[in-house]
């Protein structure tokens, strides 16, 4: 055999392994994405003590919203509230939760719209190679919608979704949150932070929301690469 059959002899194997390995992701996805978890999990019942949280989507990238500021977590104590409210007529009072994402920090900073999506930038966080941030946004309490799910759940739940949260910034020396300067910010009441980890096709946003929701014991998705498998489930909760 020549040289170059046996070149093309490689790339027909190697082109026929990457089209099994997006079969086989994407029978996963699919097979694990309809397998729920904490499937007996109730919320607790309005007319019942209980702490409302949200989960956000806008279509691709999920959230989850927890109180600004209860007994288990006062928010403003780490996230300065200058950070989030960078106009005179908005005050620490005025929103009563604050929205968590985590992700790839160059879909964060450098891609404002779809249009703006560069194939560098794509192919670094599928493949895990580049850093990630947390994105935090001050909001009114939301209003429940196809896109907003509300869920009531007991302080020690809302603590492991604090625990999460925690274990997903970055700190720095002297155990303080660090900001990331930039002009990417979406609104005057957002902030993004250095995050821990790696954004890929496997630990994408969605999927660290899913993590977040599981270790709670809240119905979820064994494996949410979209948003579909978080938003779902919770859908689907029988009160």
């Amino acid at each position: 055999m020549n040289q170059r059959k046996i070149i093309w002899t490689w790339i027909r194997r190697i082109s026929l392994s990457f089209i099994l390995f997006i079969l086989v992701y994407l029978l996963s996805a699919v097979i694990l994405s309809r397998t729920i978890v904490h499937s007996d999990f109730r919320p607790i019942p309005a007319n019942q003590a209980g702490i409302d949280i949200y989960v956000r989507t806008n279509g691709v990238h999920t959230d989850l919203i927890l109180p600004a500021q209860s007994s288990e977590r006062d928010w403003y104590q780490i996230i300065p509230p200058a950070d989030l409210h960078r106009t005179e007529d908005n005050t620490v009072g005025q929103t009563e939760y604050i929205s968590f994402g985590w992700g790839d920090k160059g879909f964060y900073l450098d891609t404002p719209t779809w249009a703006d999506l560069k194939f560098s930038t794509a192919f670094i966080a599928a493949t895990g190679l580049g850093s990630t941030a947390m994105h935090i946004e001050a909001v009114t309490t939301p209003q429940v919608s196809e896109s907003v799910r509300k869920i009531r759940i007991s302080p020690a739940q809302l603590q492991k979704l604090i625990a999460h949260i925690d274990q997903s910034f970055e700190y720095d020396a002297q155990g303080k949150i660090i900001k990331i300067n930039t002009t990417a910010n979406y609104n005057d009441h957002d902030a993004f932070y250095e995050a821990i980890g790696h954004y890929s096709i496997f630990t994408t946003c969605n999927q660290w929301t899913r993590d977040g929701l599981s270790e709670a014991g809240i119905r979820t998705s064994a494996f949410a690469p979209l948003d579909d498998g978080v938003m779902r489930p919770l859908g689907e909760i029988v009160p």
